[in-house]
């Protein structure tokens, strides 16, 4: 019941039929591995299951227990032979004296390469019988293979499953670590007159010591035999309940990906669009349908919780301690409305401060002469707020964010992985940082008049004063424009951060740079597709629904977006490196945020009207504006949306045949001297200090 991925690629590895292979599958388990899997002899028997015979040997029956084609000469002798020498196996090792052990071991180096050689030659007589490749049809063997060669028989090519490299991985970046360890020591030795020692214990402390370069070098050893052990387990018992189905036209995949292949309730397998070999969400491909579930039901509170930390109440509270600590001045104007301010009411209006009991006063911090005070009030209301709502969604919440999503195992792409965290964001940005914002700000504004009016005035006083909290936005974007972004021109990632203070760092301790470390130092890393359209949906957000109330707001947002275009452009050009190609798949996800934001200003726009007493207008913006944008958003959907979701089958049938190497399925860590693995392969976005994907699996 897990997820079954259908190729939106199609392929042909295009193996000749009937050609012979020579191998000895001991010594070379993956190379019998790709001729289990090719499409003329795709394993092993028609209407049959694995047995385990005496001792190692695999014997194909079928369901009633009689070795199929058994009148076959061919096959006869084969297994004739396999189980003679399985009986002596079983002889030489009966034997009750001392000597019974010492005779099978014998038996067991010298028959080894003859039992191999039975079992090949089974195997090959079977394909060459044409009974392997008759396993495509039987349900038995698979049933993803069974029921895309039946529905497909002419643009089927293979069905390859998932296997669980987990333990692969981990075991090569430990690989990794000694590797970089033992750099880093013969660097180090060929600096100082002795070998370089340190200690076994944590963070080599206490422990005895060892020769580091020795004890790396005996490690890096070690693990090289084990990662290839490792392979073989995992091919051998690290199936996952997913497929990754290649077909050789593009019609037949996008049919296949796009139509309901089993009646009822799908239960044997579900089928999805696959993503390309170089997105593939690989940890994801490892849970069943029950395990997503349960990850989903786990991590969606979490997520709910990230997305509600008040950050912007908080913050948006700062920007206004003058009202809170300071003199309040409570001023009715000539037409009767009545603000709140600290600096003193206009010339015109009635000063009602005796009205006002402070119930919070703070008279040092409100001292106009003293030098400290003044520097102490700009700083907590000017450049704090801001610099804490940066750090938090800069450094706390992208990586939080990915973790999460990552955990849930509901992602089969890194494309699929920014969406959501690219919504998720937005969604924390909208509810926390501009909402928690105006209300933060209008809270600590008037708290004395709550404690004066009551709850029954709340509603008026936040009516009256929201548009008071646009001096927040305004701080946050200027310090966006005029600080975040001439700051990330000059260290765009983490990585030049590294390496400014490493650089120095290491020079000041005089220690010298290996050259691993000097190319960790100088690694480019990928774009935070997801964090990076999510934060600039928010200054979309803040711009639009301020344009009426602050005109100045506009103008500020034109410079940043202004600005973020000069550092994009050159960034994404010569800075940043490509991770992988979703073909556009962000834009619907940008395209109905961006109507939820103008649905957002229509409704900013009609509280205007009802300020200044335009009702009709009020009410015409607050009913029109969200049916005409659903509406919109619908027939976007269903014109353009959906041709995004599947391929369309005008287009799959004027496609020509595709030749896709199966390879390129298989992951980096399963690959012969593990080609195209780094430690860092299976994350979303690299060089920017994300968890490894192993502590949320």
């Amino acid at each position: 019941g897990g997820n079954r991925n259908v190729g939106r690629q199609a392929g042909n590895v295009g193996w000749d039929t009937g050609t012979t292979v020579v191998a000895n599958p001991l010594a070379d388990p993956m190379r019998s591995r790709d001729l289990l899997q090719q499409p003329d002899h795709t394993s092993c028997f028609h209407n049959s299951v694995f047995q385990e015979g005496p001792g190692d040997a695999v014997v194909p029956t079928d369901k009633a227990g009689h070795t199929p084609s058994s009148s076959d000469p061919a096959t006869s002798a084969s297994i004739a032979k396999i189980t003679a020498l399985e009986k002596e196996k079983e002889a030489a090792g009966g034997s009750s004296h001392g000597s019974g052990r010492a005779a099978g071991q014998e038996f067991d180096d010298a028959g080894a390469s003859e039992r191999a050689k039975a079992r090949w030659d089974f195997l090959r007589t079977a394909v060459f019988d044409g009974r392997v490749r008759a396993l495509l049809l039987s349900a038995d063997y698979s049933v993803v293979t069974a029921t895309f060669a039946r529905l497909f028989p002419q643009d089927f090519d293979r069905a390859l499953p998932v296997f669980n490299h987990n333990k692969v991985d981990q075991l090569l970046i430990r690989l990794d670590y000694h590797h970089a360890m033992y750099s880093k020591a013969y660097t180090k030795h060929k600096r100082m007159t002795k070998r370089p020692r340190h200690r076994l214990g944590c963070c080599g402390l206490y422990g005895r010591k060892v020769d580091s370069m020795a004890y790396h070098l005996q490690r890096v050893h070690e693990l090289e035999e084990a990662v290839k052990e490792a392979r073989k387990e995992t091919v051998a018992e690290g199936r996952t309940p997913s497929w990754i189905v290649l077909f050789k036209t593009q019609q037949a995949a996008a049919i296949a990906s796009q139509s309901v292949i089993l009646a009822e309730d799908n239960h044997e397998f579900t089928v999805h669009p696959a993503p390309g070999p170089e997105e593939v969400n690989w940890q994801a491909l490892n849970f069943s349908y029950k395990q997503r579930t349960l990850r989903s039901i786990i991590v969606q509170p979490l997520l709910l919780l990230l997305i509600a930390f008040p950050i912007g109440l908080f913050s948006g509270a700062l920007m206004q301690l003058d009202f809170l600590f300071c003199p309040v001045h409570r001023c009715e104007a000539p037409d009767g409305t009545i603000r709140l301010s600290n600096t003193g009411c206009e010339p015109n209006d009635v000063d009602l401060s005796n009205d006002v009991e402070q119930a919070f006063k703070w008279e040092w911090y409100c001292a106009d002469k003293h030098f400290f005070t003044q520097y102490l009030s700009k700083l907590i209301t000017g450049w704090i707020p801001s610099l804490l709502v940066t750090l938090w969604q800069v450094l706390v919440l992208p990586v939080t964010m990915i973790v999460l999503v990552q955990a849930s195992g509901s992602c089969v792409s890194l494309s699929q992985v920014d969406e959501k965290v690219a919504t998720y964001i937005f969604w924390h940005n909208a509810g926390q940082v501009f909402l928690g914002g105006m209300l933060g700000s209008a809270f600590a504004q008037q708290i004395n008049q709550f404690f004066e009016a009551g709850p029954a005035a709340a509603v008026d006083i936040l009516g009256t004063y929201l548009p008071a909290s646009s001096n927040f936005f305004l701080t946050y974007l200027l310090f966006r424009t005029l600080v975040l972004v001439p700051f990330r021109m000059m260290i765009p990632h983490l990585a030049v951060r590294m390496y400014i203070f490493r650089r120095w760092l290491f020079r000041c301790s005089r220690a010298a740079l290996s050259p691993r470390e000097k190319a960790f130092l100088y690694t480019p890393t990928s774009v935070r597709m997801g964090f990076e359209v999510g934060m600039a949906l928010l200054v979309f957000l803040v711009v639009m629904s301020f344009s009426v109330v602050a005109p100045i707001m506009p103008v500020v947002g034109v410079g940043y977006m202004c600005a973020s275009w000069v550092l994009w452009r050159h960034a994404v050009l010569y800075i940043y490196v490509r991770k992988y190609e979703s073909g556009g798949l962000m834009w619907p996800i940008i395209f109905k945020i961006m109507l939820f934001i103008y649905c957002i200003f229509g409704i900013f726009v009609a509280c205007v009207f009802a300020v200044k007493r335009a009702y009709v207008q009020a009410l015409l913006l607050l009913f029109l504006v969200p049916i005409f944008l659903y509406k919109f958003n619908a027939y976007a959907y269903y014109r353009f949306a959906r041709s995004t979701l599947h391929v369309p089958l005008r287009l799959a049938n004027g496609a020509p045949p595709a030749q896709l190497d199966a390879r390129c399925y298989i992951p980096p860590p399963m690959n012969e001297h593990s080609m195209g693995w780094h430690p860092e392969w299976m994350k979303p976005w690299t060089g920017w200090n994300i968890p490894s994907a192993y502590c949320v699996t």
